[in-house]
């Protein structure tokens, strides 16, 4: 899988089942708003490839790509 999906899946994820579990049955429209900051941030970390480098921390070395021929 490309590191950089999961990259946003381990930092997304348990992001959103925090905020789930805090705010849901308190304020749903909280919830909603976190849940759109927890997505600005997310793409904010792909954009500057931030989750890029999580994905390969946590979840493996990417394939070897082939080399080029001259």
């Amino acid at each position: 899988m490309n590191p950089q999906i999961i990259g946003s899946l381990i930092l997304v994820v348990p992001a959103v089942l925090i905020a789930w579990a805090a705010l849901w049955r308190r304020n749903r429209m909280v919830f909603w708003f976190a849940l759109v900051l927890i997505l600005v941030a997310a793409g904010y970390l792909n954009a500057t490839g931030a989750a890029r480098d999580v994905g390969l921390r946590f979840g493996g070395a990417p394939a070897a790509s082939p080399v080029p021929a001259r």
